[in-house]
């Protein structure tokens, strides 16, 4: 995939057609150049997971949902929890969130800074794999 001055910003990895339409999935050029050196030694690339949906809100990333046996629902993250920060870094939008996550492979520790009600807590979570079945949300 290229943007409209013709650089490479990602690589199409599937495409799901019916209806009238489609939609196509794609992996960031930027994740690419995470992984490559993996893949190029002949290992599997791992992405972190953290189990979680989010929503913005008022500027702020707040969980929708937490996924069952996640890295999410272990650290004990709750529904309407407000992310501010993984490892000390500020979380300003799901890009940021992602970014993280992608540089970090499962098994990791991370902190996570959530706003709960009046309280501010700071949470560690081992980050897991990407599940193999969607997961169930409603646990958290």
């Amino acid at each position: 995939l290229i943007d409209g001055y013709g650089r490479l910003v990602g690589i199409p990895t599937q495409v799901e057609t019916g209806g009238t339409g489609g939609i196509g999935f794609a992996v960031s050029v930027d994740a690419l150049l995470l992984a490559l050196p993996t893949m190029l030694a002949g290992e599997d690339a791992e992405r972190g997971h953290l189990g979680v949906r989010l929503d913005l809100a008022n500027g702020t990333l707040e969980i929708s949902a937490v996924a069952c046996d996640s890295a999410a629902d272990d650290a004990n993250l709750r529904v309407g929890d407000q992310l501010l920060a993984v490892n000390g870094e500020s979380l300003d939008s799901f890009d940021t969130l992602s970014d993280i996550l992608s540089s970090t492979s499962p098994g990791e520790e991370i902190t996570i800074t959530v706003q709960r009600g009046i309280n501010q807590l700071t949470l560690n979570a081992t980050v897991g794999s990407w599940p193999s079945q969607p997961a169930y949300l409603g646990c958290g």
